[in-house]
């Protein structure tokens, strides 16, 4: 027997035998099989922004100082410590300065102090004393105090 396949409106038909003729062919009918292609890949997301530029590292010699500000000189004066202090932090925008500090401070001489920030000015001020100061940035106080052993 010789096995004929047709294929109608996307089914199988398979003629298991070809009858004589005048006779019906025998026909039977066989599961379809389709085949369709894998459904594209997702993305994962989209943008519509275009893609960032290229950033070349830049090269500056070992003994290039890089810097975003100047300096600022900043002038220590003859007398009390508290009051350079409280002169100071208010040039920087540090209106209030709490003194925790059961004295005073002299200060002989003038002196010019270079930094950008309050920061770094009172850092070289206050490294011959025995104090520290702490910076509140929520409220813009400048707390002076006893320095700590650690």
């Amino acid at each position: 027997m010789n096995k004929i396949a047709i294929i109608i409106a996307g089914v199988i038909l398979i003629c298991a035998g070809c009858a004589p003729i005048g006779q019906p062919p025998v026909v039977t009918q066989a599961p379809a099989t389709i085949i369709v292609p894998p459904p594209p890949p997702k993305k994962i997301y989209e943008t519509t922004q275009p893609p960032a530029p290229v950033v070349l590292p830049v090269v500056y010699p070992k003994n290039a100082i890089v810097r975003q500000k100047p300096l600022q000189s900043i002038g220590v004066y003859p007398g009390s410590l508290r009051e350079n202090i409280e002169r100071i932090s208010a040039h920087y925008g540090w209106h209030q300065v709490i003194w925790d500090v059961p004295q005073d401070f002299r200060w002989v001489g003038y002196a010019q102090i270079q930094g950008d920030t309050l920061a770094s000015v009172l850092h070289q001020l206050l490294n011959d004393y025995p104090l520290q100061a702490v910076f509140y940035q929520g409220n813009h106080v400048l707390y002076i105090h006893p320095r700590t052993l650690k």
